[in-house]
């Protein structure tokens, strides 16, 4: 397991970038927390595309540093670990080619709450929950 991870966790697998829309999961795991809900951190396993210090930012103001773990990339053996632990994987991302990381979840059994945008729908399908990608209440429900 990469430092810094410790369960309970979602993750979000794929580089940090801002079309990924990864401050709507955010919002919903802080939100979960002020519900008094499970204190569950976000976990971003790929490379930071200049979001990372506005995601730790957003978490400051939340209250909640330690909702977010910024990994960086992580080796086959550490995203299997990762991927055998997580609650569920989150992918809220407005814009995917196609969203592998969608197909690796569902491959390893881990639950998919995915976003209804772009290709998303098409690769998850019923298999999963799809969500309005700008819902982070949402988002924390189906957390």
């Amino acid at each position: 397991m990469p430092d810094g991870v410790h369960a309970p966790f979602v993750l979000h697998v794929g580089d940090v970038h801002t079309r990924r829309n990864l401050s709507v999961a955010l919002e919903a795991v802080c939100a979960l927390r002020r519900r008094g809900g499970p204190v569950v951190s976000l976990v971003l396993a790929g490379v930071d595309r200049g979001v990372g210090d506005d995601l730790r930012a957003q978490a400051e103001r939340a209250q909640a540093p330690d909702a977010l773990v910024l990994t960086g990339p992580v080796s086959e053996s550490q995203l299997r670990a990762l991927y055998g632990e997580a609650l569920a994987l989150v992918y809220p991302s407005r814009y995917e080619g196609f969203g592998l990381p969608v197909i690796e979840a569902m491959a390893v059994g881990l639950p998919v709450i995915g976003a209804r945008a772009a290709s998303i729908p098409e690769v998850l399908g019923d298999a999963g929950v799809l969500l309005d990608p700008l819902a982070p209440e949402a988002w924390a429900d189906a957390i």
